[in-house]
């Protein structure tokens, strides 16, 4: 008889915790996913205050970034918040390439980055942004087909 009180009080107990380990997963992912969009609205932000710097004619050297694994991924990171900011998908493709500074950014990896910022677009737009960009001179492209600030003569 005391096994099956203490078989019924573990069972008790294991299903008590079950549920509290559930709801701790579940408010853990909330808070995940709360980061995840500070992190890039951070990164938006920082983005916007070097872009402000630059056009007034500061120099700023490119903010850390709150997630930057690779150029794209960081730029990845910064669309999604770019999104959530209130910036349009014309500012984040104009934003990737100011970004690129001297180095250039090709269309793939800007493509790249909107894959990874989740950012719904058809590829075919992002030629057609460029195109606008460099027909009103605010980008341009470099013999090796890559997309420049203009104030990076190449």
């Amino acid at each position: 008889m005391a096994e099956s009180i203490l078989i019924k009080a573990l069972q008790g107990r294991t299903e008590e915790l079950s549920s509290e380990l559930q709801t701790v997963r579940e408010e853990l992912k909330e808070l995940q996913g709360k980061e995840q969009s500070l992190a890039h609205s951070l990164d938006a932000y920082k983005m916007a205050l070097q872009a402000e710097l630059g056009r007034n004619g500061n120099y700023v050297p490119a903010p850390e970034m709150a997630e930057a694994e690779s150029p794209t991924s960081s730029l990845g990171s910064d669309a999604g918040a770019t999104q959530d900011a209130g910036v349009g998908k014309t500012d984040f493709i104009f934003q990737a390439v100011k970004s690129s500074q001297s180095l250039g950014i090709s269309a793939v990896d800007i493509w790249k980055a909107i894959l990874e910022a989740k950012i719904t677009m058809k590829r075919s737009y992002i030629y057609a942004v460029l195109g606008r960009l460099v027909a009103s001179k605010k980008i341009q492209v470099g013999k090796d087909g890559r997309y420049y600030p203009i104030r990076f003569p190449r």
